[in-house]
């Protein structure tokens, strides 16, 4: 999936009043809206938007807005919402479900997935192990963004 196009923009959009602040990600939402009228005209405006969209970043997530951050949304099996968190999937074979799936970006960012074998772990221990891996991974990659902001700031 592609990054954002512009990264300062990242859920800013523009409407005819003003500005949208609009984070929708991991069942966790938030929008606001900026009028220029109320903020003193556009520049002002974006600043404050840009602000606030910091702000909730790291209150709902806990880290702020990457630019590396990629959106996932939920898969649908048979047309039906999945109720597995993003990034988890089912692997099937021959309409038998066999495994649960993890999806992420390996280090040179290209995407990859982990099988956890439901007849051998069973089905709530491989989505628990599915679940695990993907909060490790992620960690992983803030942590080394992190270190590559640190860096390109010295």
């Amino acid at each position: 999936m592609p990054s954002c196009q512009d990264p300062e923009m990242k859920y800013i959009r523009a409407y005819e009043a003003g500005y949208i602040v609009e984070i929708s990600r991991a069942d966790k939402q938030f929008v606001k809206k900026f009028p220029f009228r109320t903020n003193g005209g556009m520049t002002k405006t974006l600043e404050a938007a840009k602000a606030e969209r910091d702000s909730q970043h790291i209150v709902l997530f806990g880290y702020p807005v990457s630019r590396r951050f990629f959106h996932i949304k939920k898969r649908k099996q048979n047309g039906e919402p999945s109720d597995l968190p993003a990034g988890i999937s089912h692997g099937y074979s021959r309409n038998k479900l066999l495994y649960i799936v993890a999806s992420f970006s390996d280090k040179e960012g290209k995407p990859s997935r982990k099988r956890y074998n439901i007849k051998k772990l069973g089905y709530d221990e491989a989505l628990q192990k599915a679940v695990e891996f993907l909060q490790e991974k992620r960690i992983e990659i803030i942590t080394k963004l992190d270190q590559i902001t640190d860096t390109e700031s010295d």
